[in-house]
């Protein structure tokens, strides 16, 4: 498996986010990344890979999942930014979802989550950590089609 990583973008701390390898390096369970000395893995798209991610979920202490409702329906979303601070605002995680899901290993702690869509639209969540795994889910509301 080849473990290139692209930067996405930079930030004004000099780190960049990450952003997922190609298509052509994937198998069914996306590899493990490092972020900073960070664990994380994202993925999830398509049955095969979603239910691969799914197995090794509780092996990370916080899984984030994304989605979007429209018309009443909920629709996985996949390129959404996510940037993980400390309440002091010391980075911890920076990377762009590979799949609707992106799981992370944490020490215990408190944590600011900002997951960005690509079409800019911002959410953002306190995560407190324990011992135990914990599950965040991002829904967007659409405002319509025609966005």
């Amino acid at each position: 498996i080849v473990s290139s990583m692209v930067v996405a973008q930079e930030r004004e701390t000099d780190r960049a986010c990450l952003e997922p390898p190609p298509l052509s390096s994937r198998s069914e369970v996306p590899a493990e990344r490092d972020y900073a000395g960070v664990r994380f893995r994202t993925g999830g798209v398509g049955e095969v890979e979603a239910r691969a991610m799914r197995e090794v979920r509780s092996s990370y202490s916080l899984a984030l999942t994304f989605a979007e409702r429209f018309e009443d329906k909920d629709r996985f979303l996949a390129g959404i930014l996510v940037e993980i601070r400390r309440p002091d605002g010391q980075d911890v995680l920076c990377a762009v979802s590979d799949g609707p899901f992106l799981f992370v290993d944490l020490p215990p702690g408190a944590y600011r989550v900002t997951a960005t869509t690509g079409g800019g639209r911002a959410m953002q969540r306190a995560v407190n950590l324990g011992d135990a795994h914990r599950d965040v889910t991002f829904l967007w509301l659409s405002s319509g089609a025609g966005r």
